[in-house]
């Protein structure tokens, strides 16, 4: 079975995800971690259904590395879920995506040191042109656009890689669907405790209309995210297939023009992206 129709799906799923969250979460009165909190545990309610009528699983899958690393799993996804949709908050979502397109570069040397995946050199220059991407894309004479929201936008792509690793080494373990469930259920469940002098905040996604996107989003979402799995398991490296994924840039940033008129430093855009698809394009050789 060829892994790249889900592979090719999954960016743009997420890229519509992406833009419908930004609507939401962009508003003061929520905070990132509850809209993280809420979103995936919402994914994970969608997802359960199907997990329970589709999939077979039982308590012997749950071995002790598996337990452990469910837990690292967990900690890797609920940090970075909180720094993206922090972030989000801050900074254009397509300038966003940019920064996750780093994320190649984390999951190739952790795919390599790891899970033992094979090492090219297409694969290393392809991460060059990444990173040169975002450079360009950031990097400019004149004008002071890095803020800590950038950063911490950057650093939850450097945590999203590690989650995406521990994702690859679960589906060998674990049905895609039920562990989709885990995977967004548990982060989810996470924040909403520890952000819990915050979940007041909730009944603000139902008034003003935010609940019909808040589940949209997470339709889109669940979707990507059972491609992308799908993918993994069927390709069975998570350096060719993560890159593939970070495509969500370009679609972002045609989905952040059209809807959301984020028209700001086109051509610098235009040219960090298809330096960054050049690169993932190698990666994927």
């Amino acid at each position: 079975m060829n892994y790249l129709p889900y592979a090719l799906a999954s960016p743009i799923l997420m890229a519509i995800a992406n833009v419908i969250q930004k609507l939401v979460v962009s508003d003061d009165k929520i905070h990132g971690g509850v809209f993280a909190g809420a979103f995936g545990l919402l994914v994970a309610i969608l997802t359960l259904p199907f997990a329970i009528f589709t999939e077979q699983f039982s308590l012997q899958m749950f071995s002790l590395s598996v337990i452990l690393t469910l837990f690292f799993m967990t900690g890797l996804y609920a940090v970075a879920m909180w720094g993206f949709f922090t972030s989000m908050k801050h900074v254009p979502i397509s300038e966003i995506v940019f920064l996750e397109s780093a994320t190649p570069l984390w999951v190739l040397f952790g795919s390599v040191l790891f899970l033992g995946e094979s090492f090219h050199y297409n694969k290393l220059i392809g991460v060059i042109l990444v990173t040169l991407g975002i450079l360009i894309a950031f990097c400019f004479k004149g004008t002071k656009r890095w803020t800590r929201y950038h950063t911490l936008g950057l650093a939850s792509g450097a945590l999203y890689a590690g989650a995406y690793m521990t994702d690859k080494y679960l589906l060998h373990f674990l049905p895609t669907l039920f562990y989709q469930v885990l995977s967004f259920g548990l982060p989810s469940a996470t924040l909403l405790i520890f952000f819990h002098n915050k979940i007041s905040d909730l009944h603000y996604f139902v008034v003003n209309k935010k609940a019909r996107r808040i589940i949209w989003s997470s339709v889109f979402a669940g979707l990507s995210f059972y491609s992308l799995f799908r993918a993994y398991q069927i390709s069975g490296e998570v350096s060719r297939v993560n890159p593939i994924f970070e495509t969500k840039a370009l679609w972002v940033m045609i989905f952040g023009i059209v809807l959301l008129k984020e028209r700001e430093n086109m051509f610098r855009k235009v040219v960090g992206i298809f330096l960054a698809l050049g690169g993932i394009l190698l990666v994927n050789g």
